[in-house]
Formats: C-alpha cells, structure tokens, sequence
C-alpha cells in the first residue's frame, strides 16, 4: 500500500498520505501506512474515533469528503490536517461488499484544490487498494478460523471424518487420528475404523451406521459408545456426529458424502459415573440423617421435656447440622476432631481457649463417627453449661485423646470437667443420657465410660480406630510409633 500510494503521490503531485484501517475489534480507525508526515505526528494520530477528523468523517458516513483551501477553513474535522500543514485534502472511504475496509487520503501543502481528474484517480486507486485490503483480510480470518479450529479441536478433543462417496475414500484430521491412538496417515476404511470400536459396543455401532446410510433414513448418526485406543489399549468414550449427503439420480437416491465430528467425551462420562454414586450415597445419607432426626424427635418426646420440647429439639438438630456442615465441607471425606469438638462448643458460645484445653493429635474422623462423636459433645456441652464446668466463671473442660496401637488400634477421647458444681447423676434416663452411652456405643462399636464424681463429670469412649479414624488416616496411623 504505501509503495503504490507513493507513486500515485508523484503522479498526482501530493505530498502526503494517509491509510487507515477499520478495526473491528476496537471499533475505531488505525493508521496503517502514511508518508509525508514527520512519526512523532504519525504516533499522534495513530487512532481515530469514526466521526473524528476528515479520515473518521468519511469512515462514519462513508462517504467521500474533499476539503480544498483549508487554512481559510473554520470547520472542527479540518483541524487535524490543517495542524500538518496540509492545504487541500481528499479521504475515500474503503468499502468492499458493504464492509468499510478503511480510509484512502491524499494531501498537499502546495496546492489549494484538485482536479477532477485528479480526483477519480484517487477514487480509483482507493478502490483497488480496498480490493486488496478485503482480500487480505479475508486470507487473515481464514487463517485464523483454520487455527483456532485446530485449537479448539485439539483442546475440545474433537476430530474431523469425512468420507467421499465418489471416490471411495474416508479422510481423518490429525485431532481424530490421536483420539484413535492411530499413526497419522494411516488408511481409513471401514473394517479400521470398526476395530477401533469396543468389541461390546460394535452390534450398535454398526447398526447405527447402517441406518444412517440408508437412503430411505434421515442419514443422522448420533451415538456414544466405547473406542479401544489401537497404541496403548485405553478404553475411551466418544461422541460421534455425522449428516449423510444424498442425491436424487433416476437409479434412486444415492450416497455423496458422510462428513461428522467425533468428540472425546471420556472425562464427561466419568463425571456422570461420579455424580450418580453421589446421587446414590445423598439418597443413603438423607435416608440415614432422617432416621437419626426422628430418633432425636421420639427421644426428646420421651424424656418428658414438655412446654420445652421444641427448644430442645432445636438445640439438638443445630448440633447435628454444625457436624453436617463440617462434612460437607469437607465433601463427606473426614473432617478435623478438633474442628469438630469447637463447632459442637461454639454452638453454646462455649470458651475456645481459656476454659477449654484440648490435647491430642491432629486426626480427622470418618463421616459415621463425626455424627456420633458431634451428637455426645452437643450433650456434654449442653451439660457443662447448664450444670456443669462451663456454668460457673472459673470451671474448666479438658479433651484429651490418642491412638493407640497395641494389641490392636484403639482410638480413646476423655471429657473431664473441673472446678464446676459437684457433679451429680441424673434421676432420670433421658435422651442425654442414651446419646452419651448407648447410641456412642453403637455408633462406634466401643465402650463407654461415664461418671459422676464430686469433682466433675468424666466421659470417655474407647473404640477401634479403624471405625472413628478417616480411611485417609490409617497409612499414617500405620507410621506412628506405638
């Protein structure tokens, strides 16, 4: 472009040129090529808004404008080219097919006003170059869809099949070839590409296939199924897309072309198996939940709370719901006994650090303990709060637990309360109790301790560790000295 507006500029006796391009993106003029300007006012005027100056002028309206005898001009859009020393100016829009290209101008700071033949020599020179700029574009957005196609197929996974009827041959894309664990360039018939099929999915496939060809079908092939990579033997799951083309001749319809995608849907079918095992352990757990808030309901009725049921049962249903929540943080794989003992406490605005000590390991119990474990700290610090350690200013709680490992793993937790009023058994068995003794032994499969001395309240729980403890723990606890 510059080199042959430079001719015109010798021939038109111009000494300058300015050609812009539209840029789309932007949606804003860029200077593309110039001569006769110095380039620190080529940098200035780099970008131009489309209605700004005489080039986004005519961009805007696309429509030639010629402004003659400028130093005597007041108009606004003469501004620009009058600060180049420019006295006469003529700008063509370039537009091919409707689509504005660009700007075209010419200038001259020796002469006032141009001929008219001067004048179609630019119009025509602008509408060759804005030829060659629209094909070149058109070459660029080729090349890039080609590119970004290819992108997208090596990133989606997806490969490209296309078989032609007339000549009897089936074409792969390179993405396609290393879906099918096949060397690139390798022949492509039917009995290949059938062997790339899983031999349990094969009868579909080709039933499918044969449906799709026949002429009185919809020539549709839409199907998942297995492939067997031909390298390495890796099953994998594809999503295969194709259109038969037909065409009417007097023998009857016959087979053009099949052209279709195959996508590798492998990790989408992978989700779906998780998601229906977790359908599956919701539905268990829900189930599960519910039978233990219907527990807490006829043993809470049973103990006689009267007036106070629904505070009671309240309470108790917030407890089990911090132990919920912690798991489903933790996406039902084990949460921190320590996180847990706090949740339960906090609950009741129980003392985090002064008044409660907890020694132990870091561990994290499994699901089915966390439920039983969070249920007996609920009742135990319901307790200290109301008759325990924690209703007075200066008792005090302490947790300790351990693993230990001979004769076999045992994981044991000690509560034990000091410095509240003297602790006293209750008169009644109520709920409280059957949490902390009967359903702790059942949940856990261990053994229960609990105690009433003058000193405060004592409960422990000793059970096997593989039954509290995350499975995630046992290669750890496996390491500990005993």
């Amino acid at each position: 472009v510059a080199e042959l507006c430079k001719a015109a500029m010798d021939f038109l006796d111009c000494q300058a040129f300015l050609s812009y391009l539209f840029d789309e993106r932007e949606g804003r003029l860029r200077l593309n090529a110039y001569a006769g300007i110095p380039d620190n006012e080529a940098r200035r005027i780099e970008w131009l808004d489309l209605g700004q100056a005489i080039c986004g002028c005519a961009a805007k309206d696309r429509k030639r404008i010629i402004a003659e005898n400028i130093s005597q001009t007041n108009h606004t859009r003469t501004e620009l080219i009058k600060s180049l020393g420019i006295k006469a100016h003529c700008c063509h829009p370039l537009i091919v097919q409707g689509r504005l290209i660009g700007t075209l101008s010419f200038g001259s700071n020796s002469r006032l006003v141009f001929s008219a033949i001067e004048i179609e020599v630019m119009k025509g020179m602008a509408d060759l170059i804005a030829i060659a700029m629209h094909r070149i574009k058109v070459e660029q957005s080729l090349h890039e869809n080609e590119e970004r196609l290819r992108l997208a197929a090596q990133t989606a996974r997806f490969g490209i099949h296309d078989y032609d009827a007339a000549a009897e041959r089936t074409l792969w894309s390179p993405e396609l070839y290393a879906i099918a664990g096949l060397v690139p360039g390798t022949e492509v018939n039917n009995d290949v590409m059938m062997s790339t099929v899983h031999p349990a999915d094969r009868p579909k496939v080709r039933d499918a296939i044969r449906a799709a060809l026949s002429p009185a079908g919809g020539g549709i092939f839409d199907q998942e199924f297995r492939i067997v990579r031909q390298d390495t033997g890796e099953t994998r799951w594809v999503q295969n897309r194709c259109q038969t083309l037909f065409r009417d001749s007097p023998e009857g319809r016959r087979i053009i072309r099949n052209v279709g995608v195959a996508v590798d849907i492998t990790e989408r079918k992978k989700r779906e198996e998780q998601l229906q095992l977790l359908m599956r352990e919701v539905n268990h757990r829900a189930k599960n939940l519910l039978a233990v808030v219907q527990s807490i309901a006829c043993q809470t009725a049973k103990s006689g709370a009267g007036g106070d049921f629904a505070a009671i049962f309240q309470e108790r249903l917030a407890g089990l719901a911090a132990s919920q929540e912690l798991l489903v943080a933790s996406e039902w794989k084990g949460i921190s006994l320590e996180d847990l003992i706090h949740a339960q406490l906090s609950h009741f605005g129980a003392p985090k650090d002064q008044r409660l000590f907890l020694h132990g390991p870091a561990l994290a119990v499994s699901p089915p303990a966390a439920q039983t474990l969070g249920m007996a700290f609920h009742e135990l610090g319901t307790n200290a709060i109301k008759y325990g350690a924690l209703s007075n200013e200066s008792g005090t709680v302490r947790i300790d637990w351990d693993v230990t490992r001979a004769p076999e793993s045992r994981f044991r937790l000690t509560w034990i309360e000091r410095g509240g009023p003297p602790a006293v058994p209750p008169g009644r068995r109520g709920f409280g109790t059957t949490v902390l003794t009967e359903m702790a032994e059942l949940g856990l499969d261990g053994e229960i301790v609990l105690e009433f001395p003058p000193g405060g309240l004592i409960w422990q729980v000793t059970a096997p560790a593989a039954l509290v403890l995350d499975a995630r723990e046992q290669p750890a606890l496996e390491a500990r000295p005993s």
